[in-house]
């Protein structure tokens, strides 16, 4: 929030405010004082009327001055109201900021239970795989064939034949996704240390 450019009147309360409680305004009140007395003893002024004029000045000067210091007063009253409500306003946005940190904190931690919920699917995966390829190999010793195809114009191919090459296959293919199952593990493994560092 703002403070509103101080006016004229604003700024000769302020310099005025200032300027009394300078030591030259004490040199000037004492050099006009003392003047005044002088020239009653060496023009022959008459006493009272410089008792009039100084007590006419001095009680002048009193009411501007209590005006001007009520004033200062009002405006830095206004000041501190203002820096008061900016405060506030600072705070509340701090508070906006740790409930967002919060929140991210939350989301990370989430995160990290996901990445940690997927890390043990994918080794739940590879034990399945391991399995499979346990149980393609004793199949593959059962048909007691090789993994070398039935050259061309050779014996028929018989129904082992044919499932030892399908097994094979189906060996070579497991194994491919199991290679991209670990690559897959690294980089959620990654992504996981990565939001660790952040948060």
């Amino acid at each position: 929030m703002s403070l509103e450019k101080p006016g004229l009147i604003d700024l000769i309360s302020d310099s005025a405010t200032r300027w009394v409680g300078s030591t030259g305004s004490i040199i000037v009140h004492t050099v006009f004082f003392a003047g005044c007395f002088v020239g009653h003893w060496l023009f022959g002024w008459p006493l009272d009327s410089i008792l009039l004029v100084l007590t006419t000045l001095v009680s002048l000067e009193a009411i501007y001055l209590a005006i001007f210091i009520q004033r200062a007063v009002n405006q830095q009253a206004a000041r501190i109201g203002s820096m008061s409500e900016t405060l506030e306003e600072v705070d509340t946005s701090l508070d906006a900021v740790e409930e967002d940190i919060k929140d991210i904190n939350e989301s990370v931690d989430d995160l990290e239970e996901s990445f940690d919920h997927l890390e043990e699917s994918f080794d739940d995966l590879e034990e399945s795989f391991d399995e499979v390829e346990e149980a393609l190999d004793d199949v593959e010793e059962r048909l007691g064939t090789g993994s070398k195809p039935p050259a061309k114009g050779g014996k028929p191919v018989s129904p082992q034949q044919i499932l030892a090459k399908e097994t094979e296959i189906f060996s070579k293919e497991l194994k491919e996704m199991k290679l991209l199952l670990g690559e897959l593990k690294k980089v959620v493994e990654d992504q996981a240390k990565a939001g660790s560092r952040k948060k």
